[in-house]
């Protein structure tokens, strides 16, 4: 054994090991020198008190860290001193030697890096303790996608390990076949990935004599593991998923103690302790940008670099890719996005996703394509019934797409499961990084469509199976649109865009209604455009009235555009009664009834109302027969016709009662009740009827319901003359409203008995 072999990392490994064994050494080294306490607490600059700690055992923490520093330097000379039977003065003189010099150089070829490192904390933290002398973890890995920074931490990781002193030595060795220059993918040289390149890194650091005359290859595999049995050293291996020769992975498997490995793969590794390199957060995405503007003297402001972190999904290598182009291509942000979705070259994605893509099974290939296409993060459940794969198949492609790091499990979890320790690999919902998507898209368009359509026709036949004909739109459909509105809207942009006009009219006849409901009117309106459009293109497009009908009509009535409206509708009426759409046709005479209302021709409101009404009736539509008698309440009222309005307003609280999961218009008609019989000055019966209100608005949990329930209430008492009461309820009103939206729907009556308040007073 030569003596570099036999001295390897002694003094930082005996110093900062045992605190009695550290004692005993330090007590021994100033008696070797001749040194008293107070001479050594002075040559540090310390008190001798300090000193006296050291040795007795205490671990130190009252020294700050130059002073431990300067202990370690002092002991790691004093070893060396030892061997070479030096005296005291060369000691004396070597401790005046500037700090950096005496720092234990622990012999490792590391590459040298340029940037600072960002992030990762966690990581780094599991990775040191689990590479420290007390954790029984032998070989390590970092996984994780290309480009998102598995060699930068293990590069730190070694650095941190030869800062704390916890090996003798760290071997680096990279089997990179590619890198990314100047947005171009290049050939590495001088890459050998079999065992004998390996043997030869790690001879090479560990006994560097011996590197110039090796024996035979047997030989040198016998003597690198001897090696790492006698010295305690870090064997890294980069990028481990392109080795050629499986020989290496039986020798890190099998390495030596004292000595652990640690492995980059774009897979998780079965036989270590893994650890998963998810994408940076946005705040350390944007900390990357700023030291690359710097670098490349480029100035973006905090608008452009959130968009430019968001659309690069937290991937360090893109990250400054991106920034890199943006400097020397002079783009801006517009145009790095349109070349990252519509050049079909990119280097960059083709770097970071390629070489996992390839490895995939079909059914992988096919799962992750149609997560790709959904814009919110699915079920493996929900990815497996969309392509009609087996249970066990999406399980196995679900596992290899985790393995590779290609999909991960989104923290948000679906509600309905209830938290445990294991989670099937179908019930978690699963995400894409949108540079992952930015690839896919560019890997099979025909495969894409296909994909499309298959989840555009689930899509749909689950909306059908949800749907109640006798009370529609049902309860359940209405609660489904709500929870799945984007990848609705989705869905009905998509099959427009693979020219599946049928099925995007079809789509939105159950989903324009239910968001109707659910008061999203602008979101209602664009998917509506689209559905108008793609009915014009259906050669027979007369079950398509129910479309024209409700969504567009309905939801230009909404936004007072009452010209536009009619026109659509009355079209759509036409469309209807050729086709004996009597349910649609129906509607549509109902909602041009509601436009001549708003117009104030009210004796065309009433007609159109009545003939609704009839239709209503006979087919035996009773939701929208009971909003109907609201409606024909409301006309009613506006022309100071009470009794008629009460009338209507029962026959609709009648039939409403009745409704399955309606409670909610069940709710609104009491409270109509309640504010006519306000007028009409039936003060105990209207406070009747706004109890029961206000109770069914509080068990539904409808908060607008019970501030115009206090609203009301308000009402009746100030009518009663107990203006402090009616304060009281007016307050709740507001404080209700204002959590809701806004308090102006009464501002004048909060404004009126405000001022009475203050009068009384």
């Amino acid at each position: 054994m030569t003596k570099q072999t036999k001295k390897m990392g002694r003094p930082c490994k005996e110093f900062s090991g045992d605190p009695l064994l550290r004692a005993e050494k330090l007590k021994s080294l100033r008696a070797f020198f001749k040194m008293s306490q107070q001479q050594m607490a002075e040559k540090l600059g310390i008190s001798s008190d300090q000193i006296s700690k050291q040795e007795n055992a205490v671990k130190g923490r009252e020294l700050d860290d130059k002073n431990i520093q300067n202990l370690v330097e002092i002991f790691n000379v004093s070893i060396e001193l030892f061997d070479d039977d030096i005296d005291i003065k060369t000691f004396e003189e070597r401790i005046k030697i500037p700090k950096e010099s005496l720092f234990v150089k622990i012999p490792n070829n590391l590459p040298r890096i340029d940037y600072e490192f960002i992030g990762r904390e966690k990581e780094l933290e599991i990775l040191i303790e689990n590479l420290s002398p007390a954790s029984r973890a032998y070989v390590l890995s970092i996984t994780g996608v290309g480009g998102v920074g598995k060699s930068s931490l293990a590069i730190e990781v070694a650095r941190k390990c030869i800062e704390l002193c916890l090996f003798d030595a760290v071997i680096w060795s990279s089997t990179k076949k590619e890198m990314l220059i100047d947005n171009k993918i290049r050939k590495s040289e001088f890459v050998r990935s079999n065992l004998d390149g390996l043997v030869t890194k790690i001879i090479e650091v560990l006994d560097p004599e011996l590197s110039n005359n090796l024996p035979s290859m047997q030989q040198q595999i016998a003597k690198a593991k001897k090696l790492l049995s006698i010295n305690k050293a870090l064997l890294i291996v980069d990028n481990m998923e392109t080795v050629d020769d499986e020989n290496i992975r039986l020798f890190i498997e099998e390495i030596p103690t004292p000595s652990k490995a640690l492995i980059t793969d774009r897979r998780s590794v079965q036989s270590s302790k893994a650890v998963q390199l998810l994408e940076l957060s946005i705040q350390e995405s944007i900390e990357i940008i700023n030291k690359q503007c710097l670098f490349h003297d480029l100035y973006l402001d905090s608008t452009q670099q959130m968009t430019l972190a968001e659309m690069i999904g937290g991937i360090p290598l893109a990250t400054k890719w991106a920034v890199g182009q943006i400097a020397s291509q002079h783009w801006d942000i517009n145009m790095l996005s349109t070349h990252l979705t519509d050049n079909k070259e990119k280097p960059i994605l083709d770097f970071l996703f390629k070489n996992s893509y390839h490895q995939l099974s079909p059914n992988s290939k096919i799962i992750l394509s149609t997560l790709a296409l959904i814009p919110v993060p699915t079920t493996g459940e929900l990815l497996a019934q969309y392509n009609e794969i087996g249970e066990n198949d999406a399980k196995d492609s679900l596992s290899q797409l985790l393995q590779y790091a290609l999909i991960s499990k989104n923290e948000d979890m679906d509600p309905k499961i209830p938290d445990s320790f294991f989670i099937p690999l179908l019930k978690h919902r699963y995400r894409l990084l949108p540079l992952t998507k930015h690839f896919l898209a560019q890997q099979n368009e025909n495969l894409n469509n296909q994909l499309s359509k298959k989840i555009i026709s689930y899509t749909y036949n689950q909306l059908k199976s949800l749907t109640d004909d006798v009370n529609w739109p049902s309860p359940k459909l209405i609660k489904f649109v709500g929870e799945n509105k984007e990848h609705l809207s989705w869905t009905i942009e998509e099959s427009y865009r693979i020219e599946e006009y049928f099925l995007t009219t079809q789509i939105m006849k159950y989903v324009g209604y239910s968001l109707g409901i659910k008061g999203k009117h602008d979101l209602r309106l664009k998917l509506g455009e689209i559905a108008f459009e793609a009915a014009q293109l259906i050669d027979d497009h007369a079950e398509q009235a129910r479309n024209l009908i409700l969504n567009m009509g309905w939801v230009y009535f909404l936004w007072y555009d009452f010209e536009l409206s009619e026109e659509k509708i009355v079209k759509g009426i036409k469309i209807a009664k050729a086709s004996h759409a009597i349910l649609f046709e129906a509607i549509g005479t109902r909602t041009v009834g509601l436009i001549r209302k708003e117009q104030g021709r009210h004796e065309e409101a009433l007609n159109y109302l009545l003939e609704s009404t009839n239709i209503f009736k006979k087919i035996k539509q009773d939701h929208f027969l009971s909003v109907n008698y609201g409606s024909l309440a409301s006309l009613a009222r506006d022309s100071e016709k009470y009794d008629e309005a009460e009338d209507y307003l029962d026959k609709a609280i009648k039939i409403a009662a009745k409704l399955k999961n309606n409670e909610e218009i069940y709710s609104i008609f009491m409270q109509k009740k309640t504010r006519l019989l306000i007028e009409k000055g039936e003060l105990d019966e209207a406070e009747s009827f706004n109890e029961k209100a206000l109770q069914l608005s509080q068990k539904i949990g409808r908060p607008i319901g019970t501030a115009y329930c206090e609203h009301s209430a308000a009402l009746i008492q100030e009518k009663r003359g107990h203006i402090n009461k009616a304060f009281e309820h007016i307050d709740k009103a507001a404080t209700l409203f204002s959590s809701y939206g806004s308090k102006n729907d009464f501002k004048d009556d909060f404004e009126r008995i405000n001022k009475k308040l203050n009068v009384h007073s």
